[in-house]
């Protein structure tokens, strides 16, 4: 019988014993494989169940092996989806930053694509069919690009100036700000032209991203005819008891309807109407608007004309109304595809 060596591993030395074992009289050779030995020693005692013992160890290995090949092949098909996922989310990111979608600047009183000179831009001009007030922010998007594009602050005095929250290269890329009046109302515009940005050197590419609304005319109805709605606080927080204004705001997408127009609320207290005012607020180049001021059906004033780009504003009146009595404005004739108009009257209690 052969030697078991002590310093082998189990099996080579279980291959070892059972190799020099002749089993019916027949030596096997060390080079049978461990199956062919346990099935000749399947009845062997101790040596069969030692090669039971690791068979079962070995079984078990591979199942353990198996399991953890599986769980890396899982995580790996899991990173390819993890990397569709962050690429999608950077596509995501790279289409915001190139449509100029970031936090919106301040809005803008208006608007204009025409090559406006900002030393034109002054404090009691007339632009787009609105008066120009101290501090109205307004823009200029020319077409095509233009240095001088961009947006500025109407002075107290002189030429405006472009406004401190877009007057560099990090705040201009990708801008965006909302237009509150004018015949661009309630649209949205950006920047479209890339970084770097040498401001009065690189021409500037603003594109309107969003069209006008329907809250359009009830912006212009909160103004009361102010330039903006802080003038209109500031006028409702100055004005007295004894004074009172009535009015209309309308508004079409495409020419307004002609017609009476009541104003909001029926005379509450006997005012003497001094002033009125009225304006062509959007429509095409040259719009107008052909109305009169009725109270209880009979004219109380006009008819008169008002052309976009020239207010009306009549002071020195004295029309006297009585509790109970109802103001209506009548559109006779419009002209120029009008697309809103605002008038009011404004008086004291008598």
């Amino acid at each position: 019988m052969g030697i078991y060596s002590t310093d082998l591993p189990l099996v080579a030395a279980l291959d070892e014993v059972v190799g020099n074992v002749a089993i019916d009289g027949i030596q096997r050779s060390a080079r049978q494989s461990m199956a062919d030995h346990a099935e000749q020693i399947a009845a062997g005692g101790p040596i069969a169940d030692a090669l039971a013992a690791e068979a079962t160890a070995r079984a078990a290995a591979d199942v353990s092996l198996d399991g953890r090949v599986t769980a890396v092949e899982d995580a790996v098909g899991g990173l390819a989806v993890q990397a569709d996922d962050l690429s999608d989310r950077v596509d995501s990111i790279e289409e915001m930053v190139l449509s100029g979608i970031k936090p919106a600047h301040q809005s803008v009183r208006l608007l204009v694509t025409t090559a406006t000179d900002p030393a034109a831009m002054t404090a009691g001009a007339a632009l787009d069919g609105l008066v120009l007030a101290t501090n109205d922010r307004v823009a200029r998007a020319v077409t095509p690009a233009d240095p001088v594009n961009g947006v500025y602050v109407i002075q107290a005095a002189g030429a405006a100036i472009r406004a401190t929250d877009m007057d560099t290269s990090t705040e201009m890329v990708a801008a965006r700000f909302d237009v509150d009046a004018g015949s661009h109302a309630a649209e949205t515009w950006s920047l479209q032209t890339p970084g770097p940005i040498t401001v009065e050197t690189t021409p500037l590419n603003f594109v309107k991203t969003s069209s006008a609304n329907a809250t359009t005319a009830e912006v212009q109805a909160a103004r009361g005819g102010e330039p903006s709605l802080d003038a209109r606080l500031d006028l409702l927080a100055a004005r007295t008891s004894g004074f009172d204004e009535y009015g209309v705001a309308v508004y079409k997408s495409d020419n307004i309807a002609l017609g009476g127009y009541y104003a909001e609320r029926s005379v509450s207290i006997a005012v003497a109407l001094s002033k009125i005012y009225a304006e062509v607020i959007s429509g095409d180049v040259g719009a107008s608007v052909d109305f009169y001021m009725s109270i209880n059906d009979a004219v109380a004033y006009g008819p008169v004309t008002v052309v976009l780009g020239a207010p009306l504003n009549v002071s020195g009146l004295s029309i006297a109304v009585g509790e109970g009595d109802q103001i209506v404005f009548f559109l006779t004739y419009a002209a120029g595809n009008v697309k809103e108009f605002f008038a009011k009257a404004f008086g004291e209690i008598a």
